[in-house]
């Protein structure tokens, strides 16, 4: 039996990661066994949350707490002055009211 002229390769067997010692490794909700942390229906709170997390009001595994309410109302109690709501209705082509000049455009008309 004649060998080629390059030796056999060797295979490395693949090592598991190790997890640090007190780190879990990271899981969906449903495979550690966890309640989900919002209802099916509750779409109402899951998207004030995430709004939440994207304004930078709370962090990823924070709860909502009343400061974080506060801040988030305070940034949504006035309405959007004029030339913002121009800017969408050319955007997503929607119709402006006449009136908007007046300082009352805060409904859009689709």
């Amino acid at each position: 039996m004649s060998r080629g002229l390059l030796p056999v390769p060797a295979i490395n067997k693949r090592r598991g990661k190790t997890v640090p010692i007190g780190d879990t490794p990271r899981r969906s909700r449903r495979l550690a066994g966890a309640k989900s942390e919002f209802g099916l229906n509750d779409l109402e709170r899951r998207s004030k949350k995430k709004a939440m997390r994207t304004l930078e009001l709370i962090e990823e595994h924070e709860g909502i707490d009343q400061q974080a309410l506060d801040e988030y109302a305070k940034l949504f109690e006035q309405p959007l002055p004029d030339a913002h709501l121009q800017a969408l209705a050319a955007l997503f082509h929607w119709s402006l009211p006449e009136n908007l000049d007046d300082g009352e455009g805060a409904v859009l008309l689709s």
